[in-house]
């Protein structure tokens, strides 16, 4: 009792340490700034659907420990008062003990083995692909919510130049060589730079309020995420085709070809039936004298009324259908794969692009506007045309970054490419 009351405690211990670990895990990536990888391992941390996973594949590395071995051997005993009738004297007790085993037939119990170490390997390709989605939501999340974070460090951007032209606009009125009209021209484009922020504050709230529920944490932090940093890999397109042999929904295919391939096997081992094997001794009477007699029975099934013939061909049937499932499943995810790998090289180089021939020179002209404004030489509205270039391109921008970004962990998840290991 003592005994079991200590090991209740540590499995106790061990829960609330294990519980505490995560919350200040968590606490500290808070803290930190939250990478992709540290949010694929939070959510891989708490996540029910893979913990279900695992669970399934502890159960069945279980039933493949018990798969394939004999059934139990069976005792059998008879008293009766024969001998007695017979007039042996001193008769009694039990007249007949018998051992009984099954025994079943080509390789029945070989087929049920294999199948069950299959099972085993589909169980743990199954918790590599809800962990691949579990990776790829995620990683949606997060990209949405770094693109709204840089949406609103671009408002604010605006928020100040709009200030800064405010002042330089009231200034110039004061000195008689802004008209009041123009002057109003700039606050207003200094209040829609406000109310910008309000906009892009609600979005960027509403965005991280779904990625910390995702992720379970009850108080949302108010600090940021890491934003976009470095450029998109793009591995070879054969490279990725090559991988898709090791995609998790490729291989949970194969492995389920590989069981109904069992399955004719083990359709063809169960027509035969089992066989039963029986050793016994009994006590027989022999001109009044009682004698113990040994013997050996055999029990076999006759397949007179129940042959078991449609099952070969249903198991065999389903054999093929899971090859064509094989099949149509390998067309569809080598077809998935290029869309999504062509999508993504347009979007690397729309990106490029933008940036190259649009931001940049948008940046050009806004700053030598600013310049020139704040010299008393341009006017206003070469200004505000301008930043509303300027700003809407760094917007622009950072959709197609967050565009780019999404579209990646699309190819990804399409590849079968999984980030967290452990």
């Amino acid at each position: 009792m003592k005994t079991q009351f200590i090991l209740l405690c540590a499995m106790t211990s061990a829960v609330f340490a294990s519980i505490n670990a995560s919350a200040q895990t968590a606490k500290e990536m808070t803290k930190q700034g939250w990478s992709l990888h540290d949010a694929v391992r939070r959510a891989i941390e708490i996540s029910p659907q893979l913990k279900a996973s695992r669970a399934y594949l502890k159960a069945q590395k279980a039933n493949a420990r018990q798969a394939g071995r004999l059934s139990n051997p069976v005792i059998q005993t008879r008293y009766d008062d024969s001998l007695k009738k017979a007039g042996v004297e001193r008769s009694g007790g039990i007249t007949e003990v018998a051992l009984s085993q099954s025994l079943p037939l080509a390789g029945k119990l070989r087929r049920q083995k294999a199948i069950a170490r299959v099972k085993v390997k589909l169980a743990n390709v199954l918790v590599k692909q809800q962990q691949l989605k579990l990776e790829h939501q995620t990683a949606k999340l997060f990209h949405q919510l770094q693109a709204a974070q840089a949406r609103l460090v671009v408002s604010k951007d605006q928020l100040r130049s709009s200030g800064e032209f405010q002042r330089i606009g009231r200034q110039r009125e004061k000195a008689g060589d802004l008209s009041r009209l123009k002057r109003l021209r700039l606050d207003l484009a200094r209040e829609q730079a406000h109310q910008n922020i309000k906009v892009f504050s609600n979005q960027l709230a509403n965005n991280r309020a779904r990625f910390y529920l995702w992720l379970r944490i009850d108080s949302p932090p108010v600090g940021n995420i890491k934003a976009f940093i470095g450029s998109v890999e793009m591995p070879a397109l054969s490279v990725l085709i090559t991988g898709l042999d090791r995609h998790p929904e490729y291989l949970a295919g194969v492995l389920k070809t590989e069981m109904a391939q069992q399955g004719v096997g083990l359709a063809k081992a169960n027509r035969w039936g089992e066989i039963e094997l029986k050793v016994f001794q009994a006590r027989e009477e022999f001109s009044g004298v009682q004698e113990d007699v040994t013997g050996v029975g055999v029990s076999v099934p006759l397949p007179i009324w129940n042959r078991a013939k449609s099952n070969v061909p249903k198991a065999s049937a389903l054999a093929s259908q899971a090859d064509y499932d094989l099949e149509g499943l390998k067309i569809k995810l080598e077809t998935q794969l290029k869309i999504d790998y062509a999508r993504l090289r347009q979007l690397i180089d729309e990106t490029q692009h933008y940036k190259a021939h649009v931001l940049q020179p948008a940046k050009t002209v806004f700053r030598l506007a600013r310049i020139s404004f704040k010299a008393g030489e341009a006017d206003i509205l070469i200004l505000l045309d301008a930043s509303k270039a300027y700003f809407q391109a760094k917007n622009k921008y950072a959709d197609l970054k967050r565009d780019r970004w999404l579209q990646a962990a699309k190819l990804r998840y399409a590849s079968g490419g999984i980030l967290y290991k452990y």
